[in-house]
């Protein structure tokens, strides 16, 4: 039994939805490429536990538009895939991404609660997690611990899937 159980909605960030992506894509061949800080011979484990575990007993998955961008550009640099397997790993990735809830909050939005909250330190795809969070009262998947930091230092319950994923085991 996991001692931080995520609600049944989470919001998402870069990190999570590349391993996930990259566990489905070339049979899990790239996902040491975008595996962050989870220890590489964990990568394929922590991507099937997002996938079976964290993403199938969840409600409600969202995202949000600067995520979906950081998610561009991070798989885009990461990899080093020339412009045709890109676009090919795109394709075959979109058709999960249609299962999202996609969630854009306002700029105005973004630059009130980081006033409010001094969450300055932040991007503003971190800070439109912490937002969409605070709204919906939903758990933060992310593999930034500063983010994880900040959200529980708010009340806002954020989870890193490698150390659900090492509880879980």
């Amino acid at each position: 039994m996991l001692s931080h159980t995520p609600t049944q909605t989470l919001v998402v960030d870069t990190g999570p939805l590349l391993i996930h992506a990259f566990l489905a894509f070339g049979e899990g061949r790239y996902i040491q490429r975008v595996s962050g800080n989870v220890p590489t011979q964990d990568a394929v484990y922590v991507g099937r536990f997002i996938d079976e575990d964290l993403f199938s007993g969840a409600r409600r998955i969202i995202v949000t538009p600067m995520v979906i961008s950081e998610f561009q550009a991070l798989a885009q640099s990461l990899t080093g895939f020339d412009r045709d397997y890109r676009a090919m790993f795109l394709r075959e990735y979109s058709q999960r991404l249609i299962h999202l809830e996609y969630v854009s909050p306002a700029f105005d939005e973004l630059v009130r609660i980081k006033e409010e909250r001094d969450l300055w330190r932040l991007s503003f795809t971190d800070t439109s997690l912490v937002l969409v969070a605070q709204e919906r009262r939903a758990t933060v998947l992310s593999m930034d611990l500063e983010l994880i930091g900040r959200c529980t230092s708010m009340g806002i319950l954020a989870l890193h899937p490698y150390h659900l994923y090492l509880e879980a085991s």
